[in-house]
């Protein structure tokens, strides 16, 4: 069928770190293999979800293929401030240097 195709009606984000909930804590050891105070992981905001699912279903405007979660759990697309990216598979976010709570931090890659 091709990404493509599929993007045209399906789209799969995979929280890092969460779980079920779709919630998590961060890891005790960051990647630089330093000890770091573990962080809960913001849930996306369920209005912010179903407003984007109503906005595709009715309007046809698909969501962004990479999302903005910022420390309170709400959805954009700007990269600025504290939180993380949220990408649609095969993609996900790349540490690419700077702050590691800060979403500039971090692009959307698929390799």
């Amino acid at each position: 069928m091709g990404q493509k195709k599929l993007d045209m009606f399906a789209r799969l984000y995979v929280v890092p770190q969460g779980g079920h909930g779709l919630s998590g804590r961060s890891y005790k050891i960051n990647g630089d293999g330093e000890t770091i105070v573990v962080k809960n992981i913001p849930a996306p905001n369920s209005t912010d979800k179903m407003d984007m699912i109503i906005s595709w279903v009715e309007e046809g405007n698909a969501p962004a293929k990479t999302l903005v979660i910022n420390i309170e759990g709400r959805i954009g697309v700007k990269p600025e401030g504290k939180g993380y990216l949220l990408c649609s598979y095969p993609n996900y976010p790349k540490y690419i240097g700077g702050q590691k709570d800060q979403v500039y931090s971090y692009i959307s890659s698929s390799k």
